[in-house]
């Protein structure tokens, strides 16, 4: 299993490999009833209407491209592991992909919405790409394209750019309120852990930030999904204790503490958020006793604290 995301046709390092050699990292596992899992491999000489790419190289169940039934769905496989601290910020990023000719991509096993169909020239003539954000696990996962030759020759390239990171910590920004000042600030909520219905997040305030009265401080806090491709945009302060981002998702959060580690250092504010597919329980209890809450791939939590001199339920942060 590779430790690393390999694009198909390439070395362990990411070098090409030549034509008609066996590809280390992808294969074939599924096909018509009789077929036999193997390595895939490299095509020798691609039709020159296959679109060519520097990182990566086409594969088939032969390197002439031609084996195999035509209309029966063949299954390529890449096999990785993914650390237990990083899997839930993992973005698997395609830069190129195509196929000869339909395909589908499946992670774990699930349908991730991603393909190439209607036997288009272009599936095979101009690189297509896409983003996995979620459906990761941790340790082991497998990637499967699971592709179609109408007749003809045939071929799958999958070019994959550097493995991204989600969005963690957005830069904080401050905006004066009526009669004191407050500060913004958000992070990413990781999934809770299994047979956990709630996660605990800890959001650092602005250095600069000072907090007049942190008895009286009004602490305000919602529930975002973050978009990896630009920074989020905070939403509207409307200082009450349930955000819904979507019909799909609700979210009940609960302010765990404001605090420093010590004095003269920043604050921080702790936050407690619980994720579920119904409506609110009418207590802890029974949100703990689900075994694993629903949650989004990337959401995050922004939080607003006043610093005691005033505040302003119509402030519009965004």
């Amino acid at each position: 299993m590779a430790k690393k995301i390999l694009s198909t046709g390439v070395d362990d390092q990411g070098n090409p490999l030549a034509g008609g050699a066996p590809d280390p990292h992808w294969r074939i596992v599924l096909g018509p009833p009789g077929f036999h899992a193997k390595r895939a491999v490299v095509l020798s000489n691609p039709p020159n209407t296959y679109f060519a790419s520097n990182g990566s190289r086409w594969i088939w169940l032969d390197s002439a491209g031609t084996a195999g039934e035509t209309s029966v769905p063949y299954v390529f496989r890449l096999e990785f592991e993914l650390s237990r601290s990083g899997y839930c910020a993992t973005v698997l990023n395609v830069s190129e992909w195509g196929v000869d000719n339909n395909g589908s991509v499946l992670l774990n096993g699930q349908p991730t919405g991603k393909s190439l169909g209607g036997n288009a020239q272009t599936n095979f003539t101009s690189p297509s790409s896409f983003k996995l954000k979620s459906g990761f696990l941790p340790g082991r996962n497998t990637l499967d394209f699971v592709v179609v030759n109408s007749g003809g020759p045939a071929g799958l390239n999958v070019h994959f750019s550097a493995t991204e990171k989600l969005r963690d910590d957005i830069p904080t920004v401050h905006r004066v309120l009526r009669g004191g000042t407050a500060a913004f600030a958000m992070k990413r909520v990781e999934k809770p852990n299994e047979g956990c219905a709630h996660s605990d997040v800890t959001i650092p305030l602005p250095a600069n930030f000072e907090l007049n009265s942190p008895a009286t401080a009004a602490i305000t806090v919602e529930v975002v999904n973050l978009d990896d491709a630009e920074q989020p945009r905070l939403p509207t302060s409307s200082w009450g204790p349930l955000e819904c981002p979507s019909p799909v998702y609700r979210f009940m959060t609960q302010v765990l503490g404001l605090y420093q580690n010590s004095p003269g250092c920043p604050w921080n504010v702790m936050v407690r958020v619980w994720g579920h597919d119904h409506a609110l329980p009418s207590d802890d209890r029974s949100v703990e006793s689900r075994d694993r809450a629903a949650w989004p791939p990337n959401s995050g939590v922004v939080v607003v604290v006043d610093s005691g001199g005033g505040r302003d339920d119509k402030c519009d942060i965004a």
